[in-house]
């Protein structure tokens, strides 16, 4: 039955001089991200901007047609301007702003939506153009395999240290598109504390730096102290979570106000 209506549409849209080129729409934003948005977490608010450009001769009156491209979600979209028809002539395009919220208690999913064009000309509904895709990533979960690593470059007042996260539902958006952060992670925070929970020294490493290593130095650092490190992963979305801590020390003070004496190639007293 479906390939009989689709047949008919055809049809009537060649009868009308149309074609599936005539009309096309597309979503620039998403154009280099292989159709996926930025990630987001439920209740969180963004918008697309879809351009719908007429390559023929017109006029078409040209809109969403909102059941066909998002039945499921529906209840996610705002269409601007009501979704109102627009008219359009060669070389022309109308454009709709979709707005987006996937509501509270939406699962992590990454959710694929069609947009369809829904086109008249000359009094006739026409309705075989090809969609365009956008693919909403829900990602309500913090970065998990949180790891910790000791470098060996610590000084008196300084300490190195390696560290490692992921995310899996971010990563789809990262893996897309380096320039956001890598495996999903938008941004390291790393605190250093001492025995009594006080922080010592912190820094920060964004996910896109090609080393995920930072070297913490303070002057309320002591030499030969053991302190905890501890790292805070945030994903693309603003999830975010802790490590558990890692012990570090401080690498002792080195000895002033020597003297050398006795110096040889093989030996020298220090007092």
């Amino acid at each position: 039955m479906n390939r009989k209506l689709n047949s008919a549409a055809m049809l009537l849209c060649l009868a009308l001089g149309a074609t599936a080129q005539d009309l096309t729409i597309t979503i620039p934003k998403t154009d280099s991200t292989a159709n996926r948005c930025y990630p987001v977490k439920s209740e969180t608010t963004f918008s697309l901007r879809t351009r719908i450009t007429c390559n023929t001769k017109g006029p078409f009156s040209v809109n969403i047609d909102r059941n066909a491209s998002f039945a499921t979600e529906g209840s996610w979209v705002h269409i601007s301007n009501d979704n109102k028809p627009i008219t359009i002539d060669s070389l022309q395009t109308a454009i709709f702003d979709l707005t987006i919220t996937p509501p509270t208690g939406t699962p992590d999913y990454r959710y694929v939506m069609p947009v369809y064009i829904k086109a008249n000309k000359n009094g006739s509904s026409l309705g075989f153009f090809t969609p365009a895709l956008f693919e909403v990533i829900v990602d309500n979960t913090p970065p998990t395999d949180i790891t910790l690593v000791k470098r060996s470059t610590s000084g008196s007042q300084s300490v190195s240290i390696a560290f490692d996260a992921f995310d899996e539902m971010s990563k789809n958006y990262s893996d897309m598109n380096l320039s956001v952060g890598r495996k999903g992670i938008k941004q390291f925070a790393i605190a250093l504390k001492d025995q009594a929970g006080v922080t010592r020294a912190t820094a920060t490493c964004n996910g896109t730096e090609t080393n995920w290593e930072k070297t913490l130095s303070s002057a309320s650092l002591l030499p030969g102290t053991t302190y905890t490190a501890y790292v805070t992963a945030t994903d693309l979305a603003g999830n975010y979570a802790t490590s558990e801590g890692m012990s570090i020390a401080t690498a002792p003070a080195i000895p002033t106000g020597l003297t050398a004496t006795g110096v040889t190639y093989f030996s020298t007293m220090l007092s």
